[in-house]
């Protein structure tokens, strides 16, 4: 476990646990928990076990990746799941009615019932601290925001964005896609506004081969690898 005393919070609703006479100490508003045990008596792990339950005791939960979760967006509850965590912030991805996701950062420790706090945020802006988390974890989202194009894996998403900050522009001019021999991005060559030149020297730094060159001036690169 992180260092001690460790206190959580949401919607009034506070837990704390700490070391007092070499004794693990838990208290909430549902009444106090002494263990016959201290540091270096305990595993983590087992620690762990007892702060998770006391926290259910008292009405509160710790997201963890893959948990199931219901969100309350436009005026209804949504089915989703945590697709990452980083210290007490967790990224959420929940379905709406029509079909499409949407992702929400909150809370790791949030209240029993739906989830009604957090901000949301865009596939095409979510920060890369989350998507290399995503990537060491191996953790993929479904990426079906409402109109917009079906959103690259998080793996893809972080080459991406290292491409479009060199080319100055988004995913509207120039279109990327994943697919299952990796990143492609498609772009029309004479709508460009700049040279294609530059584009095709960024693309190459970045690890990409042309595919597919076409007399219209449609362009394929694929990701290979690389930089």
């Amino acid at each position: 476990m992180e260092d001690l005393p460790r206190r959580v919070a949401s919607h009034g609703v506070a837990c704390e646990l700490s070391v007092e006479d070499d004794l693990y100490i838990f208290r909430g508003p549902q009444g106090n928990l002494q263990l016959a045990s201290g540091p270096g008596s305990m595993e983590d792990k087992r620690l762990e076990a007892h702060w998770e339950a006391f926290l259910r005791s008292n009405g509160l939960r710790t997201l963890v990746v893959g948990a199931g979760i219901e969100v309350v967006s436009n005026s209804g509850v949504r089915m989703g799941s945590v697709l990452s965590t980083i210290k007490d912030r967790a990224l959420i991805e929940y379905r709406m009615p029509c079909g499409s996701t949407s992702l929400r950062i909150v809370d790791r420790v949030v209240t029993d019932g739906p989830i009604v706090d957090g901000r949301s945020v865009s596939y095409w802006s979510v920060p890369n601290k989350w998507l290399s988390r995503m990537k060491e974890s191996g953790v993929d989202w479904i990426g079906l925001p409402q109109q917009s194009p079906k959103a690259l894996t998080p793996c893809d998403m972080l080459v991406w964005k290292k491409v479009r900050a060199r080319m100055g522009f988004g995913h509207t001019v120039v279109t990327p896609s994943s697919g299952d021999d990796g990143l492609r991005i498609l772009f029309h060559g004479p709508t460009l506004s700049a040279s294609v030149k530059r584009y095709t020297r960024v693309l190459s730094s970045c690890g990409f081969q042309p595919v597919e060159r076409k007399r219209n001036g449609w362009q394929t690169w694929r990701c290979v690898g690389g930089e």
